[in-house]
């Protein structure tokens, strides 16, 4: 659930823009319905290719997302399933919004650059709201 959606690292007195721009690429996949190319990437969050790049390519070195297909484009890798608390095999339908892994957590090849399938459901239910404090 993205809290603050200007995507402007000012609106905090201490944010950091790369911080702030990372998750924004974690948050797009992770929202989206199907892999997207670092063009479609780059263009939705306002960033220059270059910079798209670099990002995306810091995250798939560390596993948290993964380049697949002919056309390279990419999705969340097993590493950002880490996240939730606990191992990736207590993942559990109660958040419908992450893609589920095909391959039980003791299949998947963590080896750097290859790929692991994930299943992406047909329609992404919305997260509940966010209580307001006060």
């Amino acid at each position: 659930m993205k809290l603050d959606t200007s995507g402007d690292p000012s609106a905090t007195r201490y944010g950091v823009r790369v911080v702030g721009r990372t998750f924004d690429v974690l948050e797009l996949l992770r929202d989206a319905d199907h892999p997207l190319s670092l063009g479609e990437i780059s263009r939705r969050l306002g960033l220059v290719k270059s910079s798209g790049f670099r990002l995306l390519r810091t995250l798939e070195h560390r596993g948290y997302v993964e380049r697949i297909g002919d056309d390279g484009r990419y999705h969340l890798g097993p590493q950002f399933m880490t996240f939730v608390r606990g191992p990736a095999s207590k993942l559990t339908p109660a958040s419908p919004w992450t893609p589920q892994p095909v391959l039980s957590p003791a299949e998947w090849n963590l080896t750097p650059g290859a790929a692991t399938p994930v299943k992406f459901p047909d329609s992404w239910p919305m997260p509940p709201p966010i209580p307001r404090k006060g």
